[in-house]
């Protein structure tokens, strides 16, 4: 199976009950994407090479490993539209996002 596959039809069901968090992760990370399969957009919100101390380019940023947590919390696959569902929660869960980074995103 490809990597564009995989990414398309990895998903973990809020519905699942036979899962840990943690047997879950493990699938997610058995097809880890590389990183130019990661959308720049992601890649600069999410990707410590792109930290720059004091600042974050949008509020709400988490490390990596807590991303790919709260993609299967939230029972969200790896897709485009699921990356922005992702980043617009975390970003919505802070009360420090700006009206700037509102348009941004």
């Amino acid at each position: 199976m490809t990597t564009e596959e995989k990414v398309k039809n990895w998903f973990i069901p809020l519905s699942t009950t036979d899962l840990t968090l943690q047997q879950a992760y493990s699938q997610l990370d058995e097809f880890g994407l590389e990183q130019e399969d990661v959308p720049l957009i992601i890649q600069l919100v999410e990707n410590p090479k792109y930290d720059l101390p004091g600042i974050d380019i949008f509020h709400g940023a988490t490390n990596l490993e807590t991303h790919d947590y709260i993609h299967i919390l939230l029972g969200r696959g790896v897709m485009i539209k699921d990356e922005a569902f992702v980043l617009g929660f975390t970003m919505g869960s802070s009360n420090r996002v700006t009206t700037t980074e509102e348009r941004l995103f």
